[in-house]
């Protein structure tokens, strides 16, 4: 999606209470590359999330490699992924 939808600008403006504008792109959002990931950032430590550390991230991987290597084909990949979410 290269537009933000008009509802979810509406939402987040009543959300945050402020004036969200009627359109934008996200190229306009994120012309600066850093904002993206000063975004994220923001948003994992309101959420309370922490990274990964290296051993989490490998059983992870673990995890999902078998099935996804049991595949014969993508046609099944999405409901596969949906387990894990």
């Amino acid at each position: 999606m290269r537009v933000v939808l008009p509802a979810l600008l509406r939402h987040l403006g009543r959300e945050l209470d402020i004036t969200a504008p009627d359109l934008v792109s996200l190229r306009a959002l994120y012309a600066r590359g850093r904002t993206l990931c000063d975004h994220q950032q923001q948003a994992c430590e309101c959420l309370g999330f922490q990274w990964m550390t290296e051993h989490q991230r490998r059983a992870l991987v673990t995890v999902l490699r078998g099935p996804l290597l049991s595949m014969t084909g993508l046609a099944g990949l999405p409901q596969r992924t949906r387990r894990y979410c």
